[in-house]
């Protein structure tokens, strides 16, 4: 991956500083944002697989002592299961996984949207403005996602 000065094909490099053409902000900025969600999104599936398992085998293991007469382990067999339970929802991973799954179908589509637009369109003020809204909405979505923070919409919606 290239860093912030390196020059990517016919692309200027984006020093983080100086105004930039629509197709800098494409390559440096969307681009290795849309890279990092698709990495990031499957390591939180895994963590969603792995305490949703978890609180099924001691939900189950809980029916089982209970079929068998151990009464006594039913009940920590079920603060297990509710513990998996709370630290699941602790870490807001359906909530994580849920915006980062879609901030990474609104990157690819935002890619794919500028691509098919001719230059003069992505120069464009309302195409500009479009890309960047989408892309730091779908960004900050996963952000938020950790919080109990909604949001902020264009109408100024957030709490």
């Amino acid at each position: 991956m290239s860093k912030g000065g390196e020059r990517k094909g016919s692309v200027d490099p984006d020093n983080y500083f100086s105004p930039m053409t629509i197709e800098t902000y494409v390559q440096f900025r969307v681009k290795p944002l849309l890279n990092i969600v698709n990495s990031r999104t499957p390591v939180i599936a895994a963590s969603n697989l792995r305490w949703t398992m978890l609180t099924l085998i001691c939900t189950t293991v809980g029916t089982g002592l209970a079929a068998f007469g151990a009464k006594e382990w039913v009940v920590v067999s079920g603060g297990l299961a509710t513990a998996c339970t709370s630290i699941s929802q602790h870490k807001k991973i359906n909530e994580r996984l849920l915006a980062y799954n879609t901030a990474s179908v609104e990157l690819q589509t935002m890619l794919v949207m500028m691509q098919s637009l001719s230059v003069v369109m992505r120069r464009t003020s309302a195409t500009k403005t479009k890309c960047t809204e989408c892309v730091e909405n779908a960004i900050l979505g996963t952000v938020f996602a950790g919080t109990s923070v909604t949001v902020p919409t264009a109408a100024g919606g957030g709490e």
